[in-house]
């Protein structure tokens, strides 16, 4: 790579205009050397042990979601030597800080979670159910770890017309540090 002329700037659109949707996505970005594998900016990995994803569904209609994108890089712990050993493992709470324990598998190195399913009946009577999680980065049976991992929220809400409708993305919060193992 050059470090001088190599840039990664991605710009996607998810788009359902006939539903009413229209989100720019702004990826992962850097300047200067980019490891596509190990997401690396700089020679260092861009690490998170801890991730802070909002969630907002807001009725039962079929376009109405919560998605969280996992991204993960190729930088895996050595007690966890591959992929699909990964998880987010940590707690999912309603507005009123109301958690609860759980975790969420990360098979892939791109996850694409429908939130609802996670979000546990007892922290909300009805809808609108909205929140926010605190997760750990952590491979199945090992310690908590860093490793390279990259989020995003994609909240969808079908309202009662096009008008009503709306949807955003925006990153997810994490402890950022591009040393590695920072608890």
């Amino acid at each position: 790579f050059d470090a001088d002329n190599d840039v990664f700037v991605p710009w996607v659109y998810l788009v359902d205009l006939p539903k009413g949707f229209a989100s720019g996505f702004n990826g992962y970005a850097a300047e200067g050397v980019v490891d596509l594998v190990g997401l690396e900016e700089n020679g260092e990995p861009i690490t998170a042990s801890e991730m802070y994803p909002r969630y907002l569904i807001l009725n039962n209609k079929p376009d109405t979601a919560t998605w969280w994108i996992i991204l993960k890089g190729a930088n895996s712990p050595a007690t966890c030597p591959n992929l699909a050993c990964h998880r987010m493992d940590g707690y999912i709470c309603n507005e009123d800080e109301k958690c609860i324990s759980l975790y969420i598998p990360l098979p892939n190195e791109l996850n694409l979670i429908n939130v609802e399913p996670y979000v546990p009946a007892t922290l909300h009577t009805g809808y609108p159910k909205a929140g926010f999680g605190l997760f750990f980065m952590r491979p199945y049976g090992g310690q908590f770890d860093s490793f390279t991992t990259l989020g995003w929220s994609y909240q969808r809400a079908q309202g009662s017309s096009v008008a009503a409708t709306w949807d955003v993305i925006h990153p997810i919060h994490r402890r950022y540090s591009n040393i590695p193992d920072i608890p």
